[in-house]
């Protein structure tokens, strides 16, 4: 499936300006810069890959955030990689800001708010749920904004060149199939991930990190930071060390919380009554305890979380990509 947004045909720079802002709306919200104007051969393409949305773009300068009132209304726990082929473009994200170089990877997190001011560009972004990247668990954790140089492991230029051919593939003459591309397109994208660092150094990151929070992930019920020590044999000092960002014990309380905000997003009927087994599930022995941590880090209840906004065919009718990626 593809959707293309093009604005050749649109004379007037006012609307055309407009329509662009609104073709961005499902995933961020762009702004333009004061005088400036939506060139003619601006486009946007959408690819649903059956495991990820394909994106590909030629943009004019812009600014794009994605705010946290998206962020709590989309529920999405999706990683993108996103490759500029021309243009520059300074990320913020976590209170931290870089500069991406064409042929640079940017990571960027769904569930977490980001800010992006580009210059006029063109380049490709793959959307994909954090789930698929660990190899059946959930264990992919990266910092988000986080820009990995060209210049840095050869595996990054291998993917970045790899996403800008992939664009080619799928616009070929008779176009390559997307089963044939998408398992080999997976499998570069999870050794990038288990093999570049976490701190930006671009350095191989040590298996045993991949391994336990995929451990993390598939044992969010019960997973205590004893039960990692033991299972690991790692002394307490080497587990915090895999966890350099925000420490082992808030990263499981984020997964269990991001679990929850998934599961609540899908969810149908008589929802109270299944809040007690849901906190169980996501490793809280206490309702309460579980309604507050939750509140406290997506500023609604659970019981306010708009249900059966995941594509389930009831409620909110979503415009692709927005409705491809809550099917994934």
């Amino acid at each position: 499936m593809i959707v293309e947004h093009r604005f050749a045909h649109i004379p007037q720079d006012a609307r055309r300006n407009r329509a662009w802002i609104a073709s961005h709306a499902t995933v961020a919200v762009a702004h333009l810069p004061p005088a400036a104007t939506v060139p003619l051969a601006a486009h946007l393409r959408y690819h649903h890959l059956g495991d990820g949305v394909f994106g590909v773009f030629e943009a004019p300068a812009q600014t794009m955030e994605r705010t946290e009132a998206l962020v709590l209304r989309q529920a999405l726990d999706h990683l993108v990689l996103r490759v500029h082929s021309r243009g520059q473009a300074r990320i913020t994200a976590d209170g931290m800001t870089g500069e991406a170089d064409p042929g640079d990877i940017i990571l960027l997190d769904l569930g977490h708010p980001y800010r992006i001011e580009a210059e006029p560009a063109a380049g490709v972004e793959l959307f994909l749920p954090r789930r698929v990247l660990a190899d059946g668990g959930e264990g992919i954790s990266i910092r988000n904004g986080r820009i990995l140089a060209a210049s840095g492991h050869p595996l990054i230029r291998m993917v970045a060149d790899h996403l800008g051919n992939l664009a080619a593939c799928l616009l070929a003459s008779p176009p390559v199939p997307a089963v044939h591309i998408v398992p080999a397109t997976l499998g570069l994208c999870r050794t990038l991930l288990a093999t570049v660092g976490e701190r930006g150094d671009d350095v191989p990151r040590d298996l045993p990190g991949v391994v336990v929070r995929r451990f993390i992930e598939q044992n969010l019920a019960t997973v205590e930071i004893a039960t990692l020590m033991d299972r690991f044999g790692l002394s307490h000092r080497a587990l915090y060390r895999l966890f350099p960002q925000q420490g082992v014990a808030a990263f499981i309380r984020d997964r269990q919380l991001a679990h929850a905000m998934r599961a609540l997003s899908r969810a149908s009927g008589e929802r109270p009554r299944k809040l007690a087994q849901l906190a169980h599930d996501c490793g809280f022995a206490n309702p309460r305890v579980f309604s507050r941590a939750f509140q406290r880090k997506y500023g609604i209840w659970p019981a306010e979380v708009p249900m059966g906004i995941a594509g389930s065919g009831e409620g909110i009718s979503l415009p692709p990509p927005l409705a491809w990626l809550r099917e994934l």
